[in-house]
């Protein structure tokens, strides 16, 4: 990636609210954990699931971040992940070659895939 793309994309994330990158699902009232899981590119039909059960019975929370074409195809799992008190991360709409992917594309897609979240969720 050119030093240019990538200090527009380092300048944009440090810029833009923070709403723009995470979508929260509920709050919890429990104290924030110490330690932070996180899972890409997801959802998935077969591991995602798997991951949810297993954080289910460690009562421990997650962040997932989610590409929105697959969560279109799984809408049911996205709406699981927060309905189980898990964040929503947004890894863009296909989650692209970041070399490959003009910084227009790349603000769309985050646009694209924070809005069909929201609508779902």
């Amino acid at each position: 990636m050119g030093l240019i793309r990538q200090l527009l994309r380092t300048t944009l994330t440090w810029t833009l609210p923070t709403e723009r990158w995470l979508v929260h699902g509920p709050r919890s009232a429990r104290p924030r954990p110490r330690l932070a899981f996180t899972f890409d590119d997801g959802p998935d039909p077969v591991q995602t699931p798997a991951v949810l059960d297993t954080l289910a019975r460690w009562r421990m929370v997650g962040t997932f971040f989610v590409i929105g074409e697959k969560a279109v195809a799984y809408p049911d799992l996205i709406r699981r992940i927060v309905d189980e008190g898990h964040a929503l991360g947004n890894h863009t709409w296909t989650h692209g070659e970041p070399r490959r992917t003009s910084t227009a594309e790349f603000l769309r897609e985050v646009r694209e895939t924070d809005d069909w979240l929201e609508e779902l969720t």
